[in-house]
């Protein structure tokens, strides 16, 4: 019997294998957690070519509230899963034991502290405040991990498909965090917005002020950068009536100027065709805005009108809106209308019913709407709408996932908070089914939402 050492693998085939074939964080992890020489490898690949590797293929992970509004908060008390911790990601001591001698010279061209970590740690606590559950929901894995985010307790949080969050607090300081390497970059200020209230200990701020927080990778000039002045921060905020923008160490807010009129905008993309971020109003038209020439003052244009059928059917009473979502899949611009119907005789409660997508036809005139998604599968929440390849990210194909957005409508009531409204749509059988039931889903001020998880 032939026994192979996996360990003696050359750097650069391991390279290779990391960068084209491993789709999601759990992969890199379990990959880098082998051996030394795996490890090391790891970390001298390509984390760009990585995380472009990532998006569309990764399934979001569920993150769920800090469980202050709940009716009885209860956990099982296994704080995070072992993957996430110091003798998984490095080096454990039975790998320091090793005879690792005819590793060396094939690793010795990657410098590598094999005491650095690829995240830092998290570790077990018994305390409930800042304790974060996440959920990786795809068939593959389809597991909980409880970490303990302190710099998350009390705080408005919008997630992304690039591993940052947005974060909001009562002292209205703004960041972007990775909560699996802790790392933290600042925004502006929400007193830096256009009319952004003077109430400053106001705890509505987290719920009433933004509606729609949006995370893009937009390149300044459009330069194919990788860091910190590549993300681009859209917050819709003033009840879906105003836009501002930042970048990560900016000083203030930068306010959208509207043409004429009143919008009610409900989602935003980077279009990479048009160079520009592109905006879905409440009756699915679209409008565009550049954001690369500051040498004259910018307007929104009117790009292109949204579907006819989107308010087809609707009665006119106001009880049953559509919400509008907009992604790009590859080269194809869908727009998705979710329809919640609205109880207004009932304690004010909402319930999502139905959903449909439409596809911008060539030459970019007309729309069509689909009956099938193909293997693809859709997010959407109060964050960026995510489109992913279902067979890679282990979902269920020609389906929406979809989390609840509205803390607001529930506000002044504890017992009916927002974070209800939550499952998945079979675009096929139009039937919905829940995605999670338990505690820490409801809260008075950050719903759970989506979140793709990056180590890098």
């Amino acid at each position: 019997m032939i026994v192979v050492n996996w360990s003696l693998l050359q750097i650069d085939l391991l390279i290779q294998i990391v960068e084209n074939h491993l789709t999601s964080v759990d992969d890199v992890i379990v990959f880098s957690s082998v051996c030394r020489s795996w490890n090391c490898a790891t970390r001298a690949c390509n984390k760009l070519k990585l995380r472009q590797n990532w998006l569309g293929r990764q399934m979001p992970w569920l993150m769920l509230t800090d469980g202050n509004d709940d009716e009885v908060y209860s956990d099982a008390g296994s704080y995070i899963d072992h993957m996430f911790e110091n003798n998984v990601l490095g080096l454990s001591d039975e790998d320091e034991d090793e005879d690792l001698s005819d590793e060396d010279d094939l690793i010795q061209e990657v410098q590598c502290d094999e005491n650095e970590l690829l995240v830092d740690s998290c570790y077990y606590s018994d305390i409930n405040d800042g304790i974060r559950k996440l959920f990786n929901l795809s068939h593959c894995h389809n597991k909980s991990y409880n970490l303990s985010l302190p710099q998350l307790y009390g705080k408005a949080c919008w997630g992304s498909r690039y591993g940052w969050m947005v974060t909001l607090g009562l002292d209205r300081r703004m960041h972007l965090f990775n909560p699996l390497t802790k790392a933290q970059l600042p925004l502006p200020s929400q007193t830096t917005f256009r009319y952004p209230w003077s109430r400053a200990r106001d705890k509505t701020i987290r719920v009433l002020f933004l509606t729609k927080v949006v995370l893009l990778r937009v390149p300044q000039a459009d330069r194919e950068d990788d860091n910190e002045s590549s993300w681009l921060v859209v917050a819709i905020h003033r009840s879906y009536s105003l836009v501002a923008i930042a970048r990560p160490g900016d000083a203030a807010w930068t306010h959208l100027k509207w043409p004429d009129g009143l919008h009610i905008l409900m989602d935003v993309i980077y279009c990479t065709k048009l160079k520009s971020l592109l905006f879905i109003d409440a009756d699915g038209d679209l409008f565009y805005y550049d954001v690369h020439n500051s040498k004259q003052p910018q307007e929104f244009k009117e790009y292109l009108n949204g579907p006819d059928d989107v308010s087809k059917g609707l009665p006119n009473n106001g009880t049953i809106e559509p919400y509008m979502y907009l992604v790009q899949c590859g080269d194809i611009l869908l727009v998705i209308a979710r329809y919640k119907r609205h109880y207004f005789v009932n304690d004010r409660k909402y319930k999502t019913q139905d959903f449909k997508v439409f596809r911008l036809c060539s030459p970019d005139t007309s729309w069509e709407e689909l009956s099938h998604l193909g293997n693809i599968a859709l997010f959407v929440g109060g964050n960026e709408t995510m489109c992913i390849d279902a067979s890679d990210g282990g979902c269920r194909s020609n389906c929406i996932y979809f989390c609840d957005e509205e803390c607001k409508s529930f506000r002044f009531n504890r017992d009916k908070v927002g974070g209800r409204d939550m499952g998945v749509f079979s675009l096929s059988r139009k039937t919905i089914e829940p995605i999670y039931e338990g505690n820490n889903r409801k809260s008075s001020h950050c719903s759970p939402f989506w979140f793709s998880p990056s180590i890098f």
